[in-house]
C-alpha cells in the first residue's frame, strides 16, 4: 500500500482498540497559601491530571496566573504556557478548556502588587 512501506498483517485480537479513555480527574482543592508576599511567586508543583483545567483565586492585589501543560506525568515535556494578568484585585480564574489533551501541570500565581496579597476561594478543578 502506497505510503506505507513497512505495512504488516495482524490478527484482529491482536490490535487494541481504545474506545474511551477516562482522563484522571483532580479533585477540587486549596493549593495555595493564606497569604503571597510581594513581589513573590506560589507554584503549586506539579499535578498530574488531564482534561480541562480551571485555576481560580481571590487576592486583594494585582496578580499574574500561569499555567503550564505537558505531554507526559513527570512534567519534562512541555505542550504550552497560558498567561493571564489581573491590574485589579479581586476574583482571578485562569479557565483551560481548548480539548488538547495533556498529563500534567504546573500553576502559579504571581502577585505584582506592592503589599502581602491575601488568599481566598482558591482552588483547582480538573476533569
Amino acid at each position: 500500500m502506497a505510503g506505507f512501506p513497512n505495512k504488516q498483517s495482524y490478527p484482529a485480537a491482536a490490535i487494541p482498540v481504545y474506545i474511551g479513555v477516562q482522563p484522571f480527574a483532580v479533585a477540587p482543592t486549596t493549593v495555595f497559601p493564606a497569604t503571597i508576599v510581594a513581589g513573590a511567586t506560589y507554584d503549586t508543583g506539579l499535578i498530574v491530571a488531564a482534561g480541562a483545567l480551571i485555576v481560580a483565586a481571590t487576592l486583594d492585589q494585582p496578580s499574574v496566573f500561569t499555567l503550564t501543560r505537558y505531554m507526559d506525568a513527570a512534567g519534562l515535556i512541555p505542550i504550552d504556557v497560558a498567561t493571564l494578568a489581573f491590574a485589579e484585585a479581586g476574583s482571578n480564574a485562569l479557565v483551560v478548556n481548548d480539548g488538547l489533551p495533556f498529563r500534567s501541570f504546573r500553576a502559579t500565581i504571581k502577585n505584582t502588587g506592592p503589599d502581602v496579597a491575601t488568599v481566598t476561594k482558591s482552588g483547582i478543578l480538573g476533569g
